[in-house]
C-alpha cells in the first residue's frame, strides 16, 4: 500500500499550496462547477494511490524517507494528471454537451433548468459516482461498513446493560428491605405473646 505520509505532503503541496510542477495549471478555472466535485474526485485518486504499492519490492530496502519522497514524487505526477489533465477536461466536455443538448431542445430550457448551476450539479454527481466506485475498489467502503457495525453494537449492548441493572437495583432494594419488615412483625408478636401470659 501507499504511504500515507506521501499522500498527506501530495495533498499539502496540491491542494493547500496550489502548487503545480508538471502540468500547468489553466489560468481560469475549468469550468464553473462547484470545488466540491473537484474534491471528491481528488479523494477518490488518494484512496486508489494508498490501495496500490508504488515502490517495487527490490527497492524497499533505502530507507523510509527516500520511500517517502519517492512516492511523493509519483503522487505527484499522478495527481496532477487526473486532476488538471483528466478531470478538467470532463467538466469542459460535460459543460459543452449539457449546454448544447439542452440549446436545441428549447432555447430557453437551459436557463430555466438552472443554467450552469444545474451542470455544476450534474458534474457533482459524477464525482460523487466516481468516489463511491473507488471506496468499493479499493475496501474502504466495507471497513466504514464494518466500523459503523462495530460501534452499533457496542452501543445496543451498552444500552442493554444499563437496562438490565436499572431493575436489579430495584429488586435489591426490595429484598433488603423485606427482611426488616419480618423482623419487625415478629417483634411484635412477641410482644404480644408475653402481655397474654403476663395477664393470664
Amino acid at each position: 500500500m501507499g504511504s500515507a505520509c506521501a499522500v498527506v505532503l501530495t495533498a499539502i503541496i496540491h491542494l493547500l499550496m496550489r502548487i503545480s510542477i508538471f502540468y500547468e495549471q489553466p489560468k481560469n478555472q475549468c469550468s464553473s462547477a462547484p470545488e466540491l466535485a473537484s474534491w471528491l474526485f481528488v479523494t477518490s485518486v488518494f484512496m486508489l494511490l494508498l490501495d496500490n504499492d508504488i515502490i517495487p519490492v527490490r527497492y524497499r530496502c533505502i530507507s523510509t524517507i527516500c520511500q517517502t519522497l519517492a512516492e511523493a514524487f509519483i503522487f505527484l505526477v499522478i495527481t496532477e494528471f487526473s486532476t488538471l489533465v483528466l478531470w478538467c477536461n470532463i467538466e469542459k466536455v460535460a459543460f459543452t454537451v449539457v449546454k448544447y443538448v439542452l440549446s436545441e431542445s428549447s432555447s430557453t430550457l437551459y436557463m430555466d433548468l438552472g443554467g450552469d448551476s444545474f451542470v455544476g450539479f450534474i458534474i457533482t454527481i459524477i464525482s460523487v459516482f466516481t468516489l463511491c466506485n473507488a471506496a468499493i475498489a479499493t475496501g474502504y467502503y466495507d471497513q466504514l461498513q464494518n466500523q459503523y457495525s462495530t460501534l452499533r453494537k457496542g452501543l445496543s449492548k451498552n444500552m442493554s446493560n444499563i437496562w438490565k441493572t436499572g431493575p436489579g437495583v430495584g429488586q435489591a432494594e426490595i429484598i433488603t428491605e423485606t427482611p426488616r419488615c419480618l423482623c419487625a412483625d415478629e417483634g411484635l408478636n412477641r410482644g404480644r405473646r408475653r402481655r397474654s401470659r403476663s395477664r393470664s
